[in-house]
């Protein structure tokens, strides 16, 4: 008889601390810091479940609130990526938590879709990849696979702005691009955005 497995909350729930919120945080209520595998450079924990990869403080706020609202994203309250006290959460959009990010100092403009208008603006220009690599520093490698991101993602994002407008398609896109964007660069042991050419 094979054995039901841990269900992903209290797996997610068995490796968190309490710890106190960063430091200026405006939350004053203890965090639920998880202390497992988390993601290179941003430190969101993550979890395996039913054979996928998922970010733990996703699993925690399902748990409590329910589905996550596509196109809305998860925000931390307490400025602790690594928290899974889903009191310390609420749902945005991604300018929403962009936005918070910048007035909370937190913005990095080392970030894929910066690179992305950058490399879009190139290839508009007629440059090859290789052109597009040396104007503006970021490697090729990279250039290449923003312009095979822009040429896959165009199916799901233009039908996406025709049926609903360019926030939401662009919302969405942004959340496509930032996992994606974590995976590859994940996959092919490349530095993260502190390594990276900062855009102009």
């Amino acid at each position: 008889m094979s054995r039901k497995p841990t269900p992903a909350i209290n797996r997610v729930k068995a490796k968190c601390v309490t710890e106190l919120p960063p430091e200026g945080s405006q939350i004053s209520s203890p965090c639920q810091t998880f202390k497992g595998a988390t993601l290179p450079k941003g430190g969101h924990g993550v979890i395996w479940d039913n054979g996928k990869m998922v970010l733990a403080h996703h699993v925690a706020f399902r748990a409590k609130y329910g589905p996550i609202q596509e196109g809305m994203v998860v925000m931390h309250l307490c400025d602790n990526p690594a928290c899974c006290n889903p009191d310390h959460m609420a749902l945005g959009t991604q300018k929403e938590n962009t936005h918070d990010s910048v007035l909370k100092g937190r913005h990095n403009r080392a970030n894929p879709q910066h690179f992305l208008d950058r490399v879009l603006a190139q290839k508009e220009a007629g440059k090859s990849p290789e052109e597009t690599a040396e104007a503006t520093g970021i490697e090729i490698s990279i250039v290449k696979w923003l312009l095979d991101f822009s040429e896959y993602d165009a199916d799901i994002y233009e039908p996406t702005k025709a049926r609903y407008g360019d926030e939401v398609a662009d919302e969405q896109r942004q959340g496509r691009l930032t996992y994606d964007w974590l995976t590859f660069t994940h996959a092919m042991s490349l530095p993260f955005f502190h390594s990276l050419p900062v855009a102009a």
